[in-house]
């Protein structure tokens, strides 16, 4: 039994790399519009998103995107890079799932004046035993990086597999 776990393991792993050399890299550009409806919806009226002078004045090249808009781009690549393989992954391979969490590390600020993108990366499954067996961690790097390549964050999403 333990064989075949490995080789579910092995399974999981080759499906969700494959998920993501399909996707590519995420890219992205934030528009004026978009930072101000996420801006309202999070209640955030710091200028320097809003405003070039004030963003200037705060020392920056153009508006800031708000630190917390990475993850409405993230969490939903996650999603997609899970749901990617279609039922065959859930109905026939995963048992149980769970996000543990997601830690974002930050290295310079994003401004509006650049376009980004989303570097996906998966650690090897690790085999982890409990309380309710056994489980396979996996942790998701998505990196945000500009058109030079240029690390702005990363954001590591912990998931658990039940196999």
């Amino acid at each position: 039994m333990a064989e075949n776990n490995i080789s579910k393991a092995e399974e999981l792993n080759r499906q969700l790399k494959k998920n993501v050399e399909e996707i590519g890299f995420y890219e992205f550009k934030p528009d004026d519009k978009e930072i101000a409806k996420f801006c309202d919806l999070i209640s955030d009226d710091n200028l320097i998103y809003l405003d070039n002078k004030a963003a200037n004045k705060a020392g920056f090249d153009d508006k800031v995107i708000p630190p917390s808009y990475m993850t409405s781009l993230t969490n939903p690549l996650v999603q997609l890079i899970l749901t990617k393989g279609g039922p065959h992954l859930f109905s026939k391979l995963i048992k149980a799932f769970i996000h543990v969490g997601s830690e974002i590390e930050f290295f310079k600020p994003m401004t509006m004046n650049k376009k980004y993108k989303i570097k996906t990366e998966l650690s090897e499954p690790i085999k982890k035993s409990g309380k309710k067996g056994v489980y396979y961690n996996i942790i998701f790097k998505l990196s945000v990086l500009d058109e030079n390549n240029i690390v702005y964050a990363v954001d590591n999403h912990d998931c658990f597999f039940k196999l």
